[in-house]
C-alpha cells in the first residue's frame, strides 16, 4: 500500500484528535501501546518525528518514526492499551480468567464492592469487610481494613477494571540483570566521555551518546545478537555508582571538589586504604578482669 506524506500527516491529526475526543489516549509521553502483541510505553520524542518506546516486558528501548506508528494504527497493528482495558468483562482473555490469580481478584472485588459506598473510616471498612468474609468463608480471618482500602483505590483508579485487583506479588523484585555487560560498558564509556567532563553535559546527552555507541556496535553484529538500547535509568544508575567526590571533581575540578567536600580546614583526601589513620584516646567505662587473679 502506497502512502503519501500528506495523507499520513492528515491521518496523524485525525487519529490523535479522535482519540483525545474519546477520552482514551493520545500520542504523548507515558501512553501505553500494543504493537503486534507486545506492549510498549511512549518515553518521549527524541526528535520532531521520532518516538522512543520501551517494551514493558523486556525493558528494551526501540525507536519508531511517527509516520510508521500512524501507518500501523491505520492498519490495525497498533492499538492503545487504555482502549482495550475499557472493554467489558466478557472480553478478558481465557487464560487469565482461569488462573488462580483471577479467582483471588474476583474475591477481592466482592470486598471492594462492599466498601464502595461506605466512608473510609476504620469502623465502617471493618464492618463491611467482615460481612463479606462471613458470607464467603474462604479464609481463617478477614483482610485488614487498610488492605481493603488499597484494593478500593486501585479498583477505582483503573476505571473499575477487576484486573487491577490481581495478585502480582510474584513479579516483584529484579531477579536478573536487565542489560548485557557489553551495554553497561558502552554506557560507562559515554559517561566518561560526555558526563564526567568540564563541559558538564546533561544526562540526556550522555544517554544519546550511549545509544549511538550501541547502534554502531549492532551494525557489526548479527541481527539475532543485537544489543538492547540503554535507557535513562541505566545511565543514572551507573552515574550514581561513581563516588560523589569523583563526579564533582571531574565536572568542576579537583580543587573545587576539595572545597565542597571538606569538613574541616586542612583536610586531605586519601588515595589508598589506610593512607590516613586516627587514634581516639577516649576513656571507656569498661573494666578488664583477669580470669585467674580476678583483678
Amino acid at each position: 500500500m502506497m502512502w503519501t506524506s500528506q495523507f499520513v500527516q492528515a491521518l496523524g491529526s485525525f487519529a490523535v484528535e479522535e482519540i483525545s475526543k474519546m477520552g482514551i489516549s493520545a500520542f504523548q509521553q507515558n501512553t501505553r501501546l500494543r504493537i503486534e502483541g507486545s506492549e510498549y510505553v511512549l518515553l518521549g520524542k527524541i526528535s520532531d518525528s521520532c518516538w522512543q518506546l520501551e517494551n514493558t516486558t523486556t525493558k528494551r528501548i526501540l525507536e519508531f518514526e511517527q509516520d510508521r506508528l500512524l501507518r500501523m494504527f491505520a492498519e490495525g497493528k497498533l492499538t492503545f492499551v487504555s482502549r482495550e482495558h475499557k472493554g467489558p468483562l466478557t472480553n478478558l482473555q481465557t487464560q487469565v480468567s482461569s488462573s488462580p490469580a483471577w479467582e483471588i481478584a474476583k474475591l477481592r472485588r466482592m470486598y471492594v464492592l462492599a466498601v464502595l459506598g461506605v466512608p473510609n473510616t476504620r469502623r465502617a471498612l471493618e464492618q463491611a469487610t467482615r460481612e463479606v468474609w462471613e458470607k464467603s468463608g474462604r479464609s481463617a480471618k478477614p483482610p485488614g481494613y487498610v488492605t481493603v482500602y488499597r484494593w478500593k483505590r486501585r479498583y477505582i483508579s483503573s476505571g473499575n477494571d477487576v484486573r487491577a485487583l490481581m495478585d502480582n506479588s510474584g513479579k516483584k523484585g529484579n531477579r536478573a540483570r536487565r542489560c548485557p555487560q557489553e551495554v553497561a560498558e558502552l554506557c560507562r564509556q559515554s559517561i566518561s566521555a560526555v558526563f564526567l567532563t568540564r563541559e558538564r553535559k546533561t544526562l540526556q546527552q550522555t544517554l544519546e551518546n550511549a545509544i549511538l555507541k550501541v547502534q554502531r556496535e549492532n551494525q557489526l553484529r548479527p541481527a539475532d545478537m543485537a544489543l538492547p538500547l540503554p535507557g535513562r535509568r541505566l545511565i543514572k544508575r551507573l552515574i550514581d555508582e561513581i563516588p560523589a567526590f569523583d563526579r564533582y571533581s571531574a565536572r568542576y575540578g579537583h580543587q573545587a571538589a576539595l572545597k565542597c567536600f571538606r569538613s574541616v580546614t586542612g583536610h586531605a583526601a586519601a588515595q589508598v586504604p589506610l593512607e590516613r589513620a586516627e587514634i581516639d584516646h577516649t576513656i571507656l567505662d569498661l573494666f578488664g578482669v583477669d580470669d585467674s587473679k580476678r583483678c
